[in-house]
């Protein structure tokens, strides 16, 4: 994924990209990510090495750091300016690269989100003027995930020849994600609230938020592992890995969809980012809810679903 992406921005004309620093920091990323995945290194070990692609990025990009939140508590709009920005920024765009870290925990399941998160960027950035940038990089990276996925999902016909994202690519993606994120939401170049970009990635905000409270109220490192993911959830439940990863994958396409419905109808970011915690508060409750759900279903359903 790391080689599509670097040859396909490489393609890219013009300097606009600024393709060699987002290849140097995905570059960075995916390095540590291999000796994670080789040598299982701390989290303090990651998360300068994260940080530092971080700051290499939002440098180049946001020279002079503004970062708006809009107006999510019907307040007025919330900005950030100088180091507070950059601060917040780093924050944002550490917690999404562990959060698809997170997601990472099933055969075709980070990649097959992040492709419903990419073509939502691009349908954004398409018809809100046409976003050089956010087009051309949300495209090289979705076309170097769908061509890793052939290798990837959880099917019959791909058993002989198989691939492991790991770290190293779900890092990655998370990191340009991010970096999408705030292009599309920021600055000259928004073309969408930054509370409704949320909706694009919800599931894996989702994700990252309850792991950290649920880690931390029962007095755990954020970063101890455990079998209470979402995926592990609907496994566990009786779907198979199978069935998750559709249930998964759909509902990161309603989300998605909600996002883009929300912002053609024009709702203010202060009825949408109530609604965007509500909805995350009823996905946390709905998947420890499943296993009485998936009971109804039927035996036959439920074995096909599991192999």
């Amino acid at each position: 994924m790391f080689l599509g992406l670097a040859v396909g921005l490489g393609l890219n004309p013009g300097g606009l990209l600024h393709a060699e620093t987002i290849i140097a920091a995905s570059g960075l990323l995916v390095v540590t990510g291999l000796l994670d995945d080789r040598f299982e290194l701390s989290p303090w070990l990651r998360l300068p090495a994260q940080a530092t692609a971080t700051v290499l990025v939002v440098a180049v990009f946001y020279p002079i750091p503004t970062l708006s939140f809009g107006n999510p508590l019907g307040t007025g709009e919330i900005v950030l300016h100088g180091f507070a920005a950059y601060g917040a920024m780093l924050f944002f765009v550490v917690g999404a690269i562990n959060a698809m870290n997170m997601l990472d925990g099933m055969d075709g399941l980070a990649g097959a989100v992040s492709l419903v998160a990419l073509a939502a960027i691009v349908a954004m950035s398409w018809t809100g003027g046409g976003l050089p940038f956010s087009v051309q990089v949300s495209l090289t990276l979705a076309g170097s995930v769908a061509a890793f996925l052939l290798f990837n999902l959880p099917t019959h016909r791909n058993r002989e020849l198989r691939c492991f994202m790991g770290d190293a690519g779900s890092m990655m993606i998370g990191f340009l994600l991010a970096l999408l994120c705030m292009r599309v939401s920021q600055g000259d170049t928004a073309v969408m609230a930054p509370v409704g970009v949320l909706w694009l990635v919800a599931l894996p905000i989702y994700e990252l938020l309850w792991t950290i409270i649920r880690r931390t109220s029962r007095r755990q490192s954020p970063f101890t592992a455990d079998r209470e993911h979402f995926h592990h959830l609907l496994i566990d439940a009786g779907l198979g890995v199978r069935g998750a990863f559709f249930m998964y994958v759909l509902l990161a396409l309603l989300l998605a969809g909600t996002g883009l419905a929300l912002h053609e109808l024009a709702w203010s970011d202060a009825v949408q980012f109530p609604l965007f915690v509500v909805t995350g508060v009823a996905v946390v409750m709905s998947m420890y809810r499943v296993a009485a759900l998936v009971e109804r279903f039927p035996a036959s359903w439920r074995r096909t679903s599991a192999r």
